[in-house]
């Protein structure tokens, strides 16, 4: 990666701040506002904890880009950022899943109108959707991107060798 710009001008790095921030929003908004008379107060362990190792391993991924940025030493772990980016995109994918499953009553009681729902659990219920399918994609753009530009810096140093 001699020839590869640094980190602030790159789009797989903005792509996974927008993941980052995202998925932090869904995390935070089920945590606070999870727990409803539709799911009997609980919230469910696997949604949490999809969501919170996500965060920490796209902290990771982004400080090794950061670091690559100004430690040319430390290009070798920017390497590694491609794969915890995929590795983000298939948690938060799980948690989606999880989130939906976890919320059938929910879901259900939406459709069939059994029970006036406060208009507020449906808002949170649709912000932490929201936010955890768009982490999802934005973990998997940054990532392709990350490959992308990966490819064409292998496709320039075979060309200048």
């Amino acid at each position: 990666m001699q020839n590869a710009k640094p980190f602030y001008q790159r789009a797989d790095f903005y792509t996974g701040v927008a993941a980052f921030v995202l998925i932090f929003i869904s995390f935070a908004n089920y945590v606070a506002n999870g727990a409803t008379q539709y799911n009997g107060g609980r919230l469910a362990s696997s949604v949490i904890a999809l969501s919170a190792v996500s965060l920490c391993l796209l902290t990771l991924a982004l400080a090794f880009d950061v670091l690559a940025g100004f430690f040319p030493k430390t290009e070798q772990f920017a390497e590694y950022t491609r794969i915890l980016k995929y590795a983000v995109f298939v948690l938060m994918l799980g948690s989606f899943l999880e989130l939906i499953v976890t919320e059938t009553n929910f879901i259900g009681n939406m459709f069939a109108s059994v029970d006036p729902i406060d208009p507020i659990y449906k808002v949170n219920y649709f912000t932490v959707v929201i936010a955890a399918l768009a982490s999802c994609v934005c973990a998997l753009v940054s990532g392709l991107l990350q490959s992308r530009a990966a490819g064409k810096t292998a496709e320039n140093s075979e060309v200048a060798q």
